[in-house]
């Protein structure tokens, strides 16, 4: 998914942007529905690429104690000079938010992925795993609608294109209130397989897509017809747990979806991501790592807070008003 930064390291303030935008119909699961076959329809969504244009500073990565602004409110792990094919697994959980009805223009995004930033290196190549949701307008009425989803983005541009676009990965339900379970890994021990999984503890249900990138052996689990290259395995510089506001093709923000507005789980407009592990290891105040808040880059004006990490890899992410 697309993002838009300003990059403030203890070295630099450099302005970073991005470019793409997909659209594509996506499935989704009818509210009070048990079964993703009986009953999905198909909607139009906008989604965009997640690779980085670095303007002034494309040689210099950004590295550990790196604090950014853009569309992305994140946790980061990411070593010192920015190495390739250190990070081939991350993985975090959560409990669904309600989301506002009340801006039925309104996107946000909740996922873990490796790779994919190009502010650590160029090419760069994202495999993500999560959960995306808005309102939309159903029998007569505006309902929350939720997704679970998988995608590669390659930020290299040739014919055919290196991109997967956003993958419905279908639970039995995914409700508010519903703790979900996301992992992803990419080329883990040069083995040749992308994996992306989610499981929705609540419903006591799980899915999963398992890409051969090797093209060779053939596909597990539910990755539909997508056949596997070697250039959608991750760069693997970093691994992250991030909450996502989208941009549309103009380079306009989508408002930010206010999640929790009535309060949940973990108080009103606050989301917490648990666990939140870069090669099975949890993302600590002490390991090597990057953190980010949503800004307006329209006015500089924040969005979101982001919580400090603890000692297990719990940090929480807080929407604040002013969309």
């Amino acid at each position: 998914m697309e993002r838009i930064t300003y990059v403030h390291s203890w070295l630099r303030n450099t302005l970073l942007l991005i470019a793409g935008l997909m659209i594509l119909p996506l499935q989704f699961v009818l509210p009070g529905t048990n079964s993703h076959s009986s009953a999905t329809r198909s909607v139009s969504s906008v989604l965009s690429t997640v690779h980085k244009l670095t303007l002034g500073a494309s040689t210099t990565c950004y590295g550990p104690g790196s604090y950014t602004t853009g569309n992305w409110v994140d946790n980061e792990a990411v070593e010192s000079g920015c190495p390739r094919g250190v990070y081939r697994e991350a993985s975090v959980g959560f409990y669904v938010p309600t989301i506002s009805l009340s801006d039925t223009n309104a996107q946000v995004g909740f996922w873990v992925g490796v790779g994919g930033d190009s502010g650590v290196t160029k090419p760069n190549v994202l495999v993500q795993v999560g959960v995306r949701m808005y309102p939309l307008y159903y029998n007569g009425k505006w309902i929350q609608y939720a997704e679970s989803f998988w995608e590669i983005v390659n930020s290299n541009s040739q014919s055919p294109p290196l991109t997967i676009l956003p993958q419905n990965l279908p639970l039995c339900h995914l409700h508010p209130g519903d703790y979900v379970y996301i992992t992803v890994e990419s080329n883990v021990n040069n083995d040749g397989w992308d994996y992306f999984y989610i499981n929705n503890a609540s419903a006591g249900c799980s899915n999963y897509c398992q890409l051969d990138t090797t093209g060779h052996r053939g596909n597990m689990g539910d990755c539909g017809n997508i056949k596997g290259i070697t250039s959608y395995n991750s760069d693997s510089a970093s691994a992250e747990c991030v909450g996502e506001q989208v941009y549309d093709s103009y380079f306009n923000p989508i408002d930010l979806a206010e999640w929790n507005p009535n309060g949940g789980v973990n108080g009103k407009h606050n989301l917490e991501f648990d666990s939140c592990e870069a090669n099975n290891q949890y993302i600590t105040p002490s390991s090597p790592h990057a953190y980010s808040n949503i800004v307006d880059l329209n006015n500089n004006h924040q969005l979101t807070n982001i919580g400090p990490l603890d000692l297990y890899g719990d940090f929480t992410i807080t929407w604040l008003q002013g969309n």
